[in-house]
């Protein structure tokens, strides 16, 4: 049979695949049409060879080298200290202000060679900035993330001032209120310094100052209560039936009749006004009112100067001090004992220069965080209360009819005896009231045990948001130590000038951003 005839089915050939080709050819029938009977066999022919040239140069390519399936180009691989996280172009897109939302800002950190978007920070927070991109703004700290560290990778990422914003409420704590600070430079670096003592050394030492004066006036209140330094010329003046006084040393009106001259009510006056304590007194008084006068000189708005609840302290505790010299002078200087005021309203003038003690709240922040968390506990102290004004009303009831039959027994009545429930549930017990009975003393026995439970319950509930309100304020100076975005000194004291829980001066109006460069 020539060679080139056609071949039969059963007869062997030359053209037959030989042993080396049967894998190869094994390896291209998986891609294949479904093979027949006749598949095995080859017709010779040019163009059957070309073919199966093709198949083979395909098979081997793909067998020496898989298929790489192409990366869409919107997605981007992001490694985060060797943690890798995709996501798409698009996505990272929803946010065009941030570090990786912004194409020009992201190549920064892209390496060439691995393809991929490189970042050598904490890669615990990655995942909750990752998926505040997919949620469209949501942002929540892990809870194995400390709080600092978090806030400062939030920061590298410049995820914006609302993100920021959320996330401190969502912490648990007031929003930051940047301040704005005065247009002028002169009335800026005045305002900086009677508000902020940490802007400057020379505001530290204004500060401490301004602390000891403080002091002074309260040691000075206190100290002239006692026998030997009392010039109260006007409470004398009562104590002898109209005479006007002077002070210890013993200068008196002239005339049995109770009137006084002239000349003897400008010495008393004089004699009062040199006396060691007053002039102490009258130099710190002139402390607070130059300190109020530079206050509400340098703050930017007036009108809101005197919303702010220190300012209008400052204003109250040196009123008393104008009022009782007043009443001091114009009672030296009546005649027959007529005094313009009363005793009881003098007296109540003078206690109101107690309220300086208040003034410690502006220079220690433990007094401020006190005070919120006693404002935030009015409903646990109401109830503290209503607890223990049921008690007093049983207690004081059941007392006194336990010892109203006893002779010269101090439970005269239950207005009276609410005294003695009142001192025993609070576990004071000043022994002035004591039961004799063995009814009164039951009945004193569990009005203390109760009282003990009524004070106990409410207690920690009062320490949980002191403690709470503590750590929040700590919180807020670890963000308040963030550089600012932007340079210069009235960006970085816009940073300190923030509001965490109550700040001293609330007085920004709306000139002079203290954001502006």
């Amino acid at each position: 049979m020539d060679s080139e005839g056609p071949v039969g089915l059963g007869s062997p050939s030359s053209e037959l695949p030989s042993p080396g080709d049967l894998p190869l050819y094994s390896m291209c029938i998986q891609t294949a049409p479904a093979p027949s009977a006749l598949s095995s066999w080859a017709i010779p022919c040019p163009a059957n060879e070309q073919r199966a040239a093709s198949a083979r140069d395909a098979c081997e390519a793909s067998a020496g080298k898989p298929q790489e399936e192409k990366e869409p180009a919107d997605r981007v691989t992001i490694n985060v200290a060797g943690l890798h996280f995709e996501t798409h172009r698009s996505t990272l897109a929803r946010f065009p202000g941030t570090l990786l939302g912004d194409p020009a800002r992201r190549d920064r950190y892209y390496s060439a060679r691995r393809e991929e978007v490189f970042l050598d920070r904490h890669p615990d927070t990655f995942p909750s900035v990752l998926y505040f991109y997919q949620s469209g703004g949501v942002l929540k700290r892990p809870l194995h993330v400390p709080f600092d560290i978090f806030v400062k990778e939030l920061e590298f990422y410049d995820l914006g001032d609302e993100a920021m914003s959320s996330f401190h409420e969502e912490e648990g704590y007031l929003p930051l209120k940047v301040i704005e600070l005065p247009t002028r430079r002169a009335q800026r670096i005045l305002w900086q310094l009677m508000e902020h003592p940490d802007s400057s050394v020379l505001a530290q030492i204004v500060s401490i100052v301004s602390l000891l004066f403080v002091f002074i006036s309260i040691v000075v209140f206190c100290v002239g209560t006692l026998p030997g330094f009392q010039t109260d010329g006007f409470a004398q003046s009562y104590a002898t039936n109209g005479a006007a006084a002077g002070n210890a040393s013993g200068v008196n009106s002239t005339g049995g009749n109770g009137t006084s001259g002239n000349g003897t009510a400008v010495a008393n006056a004089l004699t009062f006004a040199g006396g060691p304590l007053f002039t102490t007194e009258t130099v710190c008084v002139a402390w607070f009112c130059l300190e109020i006068v530079l206050r509400y000189v340098s703050c930017p708005s007036k009108l809101a100067f005197f919303r702010v609840p220190m300012n209008v302290v400052d204003i109250v505790v040196v009123v008393p001090y104008f009022i009782t010299l007043g009443i001091d002078v114009a009672n030296m200087d009546s005649v027959n004992g007529q005094h313009t005021v009363s005793l009881a309203v003098f007296r109540v003038f003078r206690l109101l220069r107690v309220l300086r003690i208040l003034k410690l709240s502006r220079y220690f922040k433990g007094l401020r965080i006190l005070a919120k968390t006693l404002t935030s506990s009015i409903r646990e102290i109401l109830v503290l209360f209503i607890f223990l004004l049921i008690g007093v009303v049983l207690f004081a009831s059941a007392v006194y009819f336990a010892e109203s039959d006893q002779p010269n027994t101090a439970f005269r009545s239950i207005p009276e005896s609410f005294w003695w429930a009142v001192v025993t549930m609070t576990t004071v017990g000043y022994g002035d009231m004591t039961p004799v009975t063995a009814g009164g003393k039951v009945v004193g026995s569990l009005c203390a045990v109760s009282g003990v439970l009524m004070m106990a319950l409410p207690v920690p509930v009062i320490v949980n948001k002191f403690t709470l309100y503590y750590e929040l304020d700590r919180k807020q100076q670890l963000l308040l130590r963030r550089p600012a975005n932007g340079g210069g000194a009235d960006a970085r004291l816009s940073q300190r000038v923030t509001m965490a829980l109550d700040q001293v001066c609330e007085c920004g109006g709306r000139r002079g951003s203290a954001r502006a460069a």
